[in-house]
């Protein structure tokens, strides 16, 4: 299954957090395109509706997506491994 590319990862987060009409820090976004990188479009909407319970103003902390990604069936394992 090919993934995203890092641009088009961070276009999908972009999109999705528009959409879901909350943001996040963009070196936020930053770091969850390096990190989780072989999220789908799927994945990021699903975080985005999980994490969107717990967040304050609009807007997703990184510690609540963290959190959210921790429940996954994936159990956070998007990341590359090395």
């Amino acid at each position: 299954m090919k993934h995203p590319e890092y641009k088009a990862l961070s276009s999908i987060w972009s999109v999705l957090l528009g959409a879901a009409g909350v943001v996040m820090d963009s070196e936020d976004v930053e770091y969850f395109c390096r990190e989780y990188n072989t999220m789908g479009g799927r994945d990021v909407k699903a975080a985005i509706k999980l994490a969107m319970v717990n967040c304050k103003d609009k807007k997703i902390s990184r510690d609540a997506m963290e959190f959210v990604l921790g429940f996954h069936p994936n159990r956070g394992q998007w990341a590359e491994l090395e």
